[in-house]
């Protein structure tokens, strides 16, 4: 994560891990003295598995096979 700092205003940039860690990037920074604003440019990475559709691809039901799936 990369913070700078210009007249009173923070930037947030760069990643963290959860929607909890940039929360508390955020509230840190808005509660330093002297700052009059944040900015927030933080992404969460890796996103969250319900950005994908959730679960994995074990989970998915099985097919059964047709003609177009034997080999050449």
């Amino acid at each position: 994560m990369k913070v700078a700092v210009n007249g009173g205003i923070v930037s947030l940039r760069g990643s963290v891990k959860s929607e909890r860690a940039r929360q508390a990037a955020i509230i840190a920074a808005e509660n330093v003295p002297g700052v009059s604003k944040v900015e927030d440019g933080l992404t969460i990475y890796p996103p969250p598995e319900d950005d994908y559709g959730g679960g994995d691809f074990a989970s998915l039901p099985e097919e059964t096979s047709t003609a177009d799936d034997q080999p050449l």
